[in-house]
């Protein structure tokens, strides 16, 4: 009775010493989400200060394209409003395909935040 009373508490205390660890791992994990949260925000941000810049600089690219247009003969005219279209589709894939990265990305966060909240719930 004496042994059994005596596994009973070193199993009581390592039971106790376990949950103690598991709870500074899971406040850990926490913080770490909580600065991965961050991050992917302040990612976001740059990602939309590019998207800003590179929709500023289609928009010169073709007003410096309708300068050059504007300068040249009727020759040159057809083949250089051509070029603007290729370049502004390309410009626009691409700005299409930064919006796609940061939905995805806001999808992600949305899907973290709320694991975290059913983690922090139970």
């Amino acid at each position: 009775a004496n042994a059994e009373a005596e596994l009973e508490a070193e199993m009581n205390q390592l039971s106790k010493e376990c949950n103690r660890d598991i709870a500074e791992v899971q406040k850990q994990q926490v913080e770490l989400k909580e600065q991965y949260l961050g991050i992917t925000n302040e990612n976001t941000l740059i990602l939309k200060e590019i998207a800003q810049v590179k929709a500023r600089q289609l928009f010169l690219k073709r007003e410096m394209q309708r300068e050059k247009e504007n300068r040249s003969d009727t020759r040159d005219n057809s083949a250089q409003k051509q070029k603007p279209i290729c370049s502004y589709e390309e410009e626009r894939k691409q700005l299409q395909s930064l919006v796609n990265i940061q939905a995805e990305r806001i999808q992600n966060l949305k899907a973290e935040i709320k694991k975290l909240k059913r983690k922090d719930g139970t």
